[in-house]
């Protein structure tokens, strides 16, 4: 007989933080925890901070009238779009983003979200710290 090693237990040392779009998506499916803190500003999108335990990443909860803009140039982030679209543009294209999608955006390019639907927008973001 030979032994085989139990992988279904982790190990301590080989711990690590979930990635940030796996965490994205399932604050965002648990719409109990995070829904009643929504609220919209006449002025801009309004940003609720979300307590989550991960070290390398911030997550906020964004609330969008329709025409509301906001720049996004962090170095490292993500977004997913709870409810309504919202459209990402920046120098090279314009892409619409839809609930239930989430975007990935690496660094160089400066980014502008726009809520060009008329009714609001609900997203989620993860910004690196």
């Amino acid at each position: 007989m030979f032994a085989v090693p139990d992988l279904t237990i982790p190990d301590a040392a080989s711990h690590r933080a979930l990635p940030p779009a796996t965490v994205v998506r399932a604050v965002a499916a648990d719409l109990g925890s995070w829904q009643h803190l929504v609220h919209y500003a006449p002025s801009g999108p309004s940003r609720v901070h979300l307590q989550i335990d991960h070290p390398d990443y911030e997550l906020w909860l964004y609330g969008w009238l329709p025409g509301q803009s906001a720049s996004l140039d962090p170095p490292e982030a993500l977004f997913s779009v709870v409810f309504g679209a919202i459209t990402e543009l920046d120098t090279v294209r314009r892409r619409s983003v839809l609930a239930g999608q989430t975007r990935v955006l690496g660094p160089g390019r400066l980014r502008r979200l726009v809520n060009l639907e008329g009714w609001p927008a609900v997203t989620l973001h993860a910004l690196a710290r």
